[in-house]
């Protein structure tokens, strides 16, 4: 079973969101999924929730819904589900995200997932920058 990519980037729970644009890039599976160029595009609203599209690790496009939470201050958690993959018309997934500033308005993301593929269990690490609007 391959890993639901979706993220997107938002503040604090009860602290003031930012509105921000997420851009998708690559991303590496321990159990050799096809197609490492996750890339795409999201957007979160500023109030935790967010919308996007990427093409998945099985080459399709997945359209993705999500809500964060931030854990610490560069430690955020994804809930997300998302549409495009074999196994199901809708996968949920939950993902760790660092993330470090690089200016006062991008930021650069390492995103991890686990993965569970038949009785196999792995992970997935998925690269992204955000500006901050």
């Amino acid at each position: 079973m391959k890993p639901v990519v979706a993220v997107l980037l938002a503040l604090a729970a009860g602290v003031a969101h930012a509105q921000s644009v997420l851009l998708h890039g690559p991303s590496y599976h321990s159990n050799g999924a096809t197609n490492a160029r996750t890339f795409g595009l999201g957007y979160a609203f500023g109030n935790g929730w967010g919308l996007g599209i990427y093409r998945n690790s099985e080459g399709s496009t997945s359209l993705y819904g999500s809500w964060t939470w931030a854990l610490l201050p560069h430690l955020d958690m994804h809930a997300a589900l998302a549409t495009g993959y074999a196994r199901s018309p809708l996968v949920p997934g939950l993902l760790a995200d660092l993330n470090w500033p690089i200016t006062d308005v991008w930021r650069v993301h390492l995103m991890a997932a686990p993965t569970f593929d038949a009785s196999k269990v792995g992970f997935m690490l998925h690269a992204g920058v955000s500006l901050r609007l």
